[in-house]
């Protein structure tokens, strides 16, 4: 999107690692960053926005994410709702919905299922979520 649209782009990572490598990659590349940090479910819209934007008002901005494990799935459809219309565009692949939490084994408010009370909602302890997702390679055993 940098490269070929012309946008800013700020990518956010968990590790540092990464993003310090992508960093390196891209360092001719002015509209591109990485930062390192760590999106979960209790982050507000506002917490994000500053992050983004740490020195000005927030402007239009994308979220976009590849392999939204568990939780940042629901998160990220969350903050999009929260951003005031800041946020114009939602694009991501969830994955690892085995991690995902429930209402039932939430501490907090926050839960990454269900997400909607209106939607029938099906119990499945960790372990059968864990089960589900499972490779089988037909064999028998």
């Amino acid at each position: 999107m940098a490269a070929q649209y012309g946008y800013d782009v700020i990518g956010v990572e968990t590790r540092k690692e990464l993003v310090e490598k992508v960093n390196e990659k891209n360092k001719r590349q002015s509209n591109f960053k990485m930062i390192t940090y760590n999106i979960t479910k209790e982050m507000q819209s506002q917490e994000l926005e500053s992050l983004l934007f740490p020195s000005a008002e927030p402007s239009d901005y994308g979220i976009i994410g590849l392999h939204c494990c568990g939780d940042l799935s629901p998160s990220m459809c969350r903050l999009f709702i929260e951003s005031q219309s800041h946020c114009k565009l939602l694009c991501f692949v969830g994955c690892c919905y085995n991690l995902l939490s429930t209402k039932e084994d939430a501490i907090a408010d926050q839960f990454g299922y269900p997400m909607n009370d209106d939607i029938p909602h099906i119990v499945m302890s960790h372990y059968c979520r864990n089960a589900i997702v499972q490779v089988w390679n037909g064999k028998q055993t």
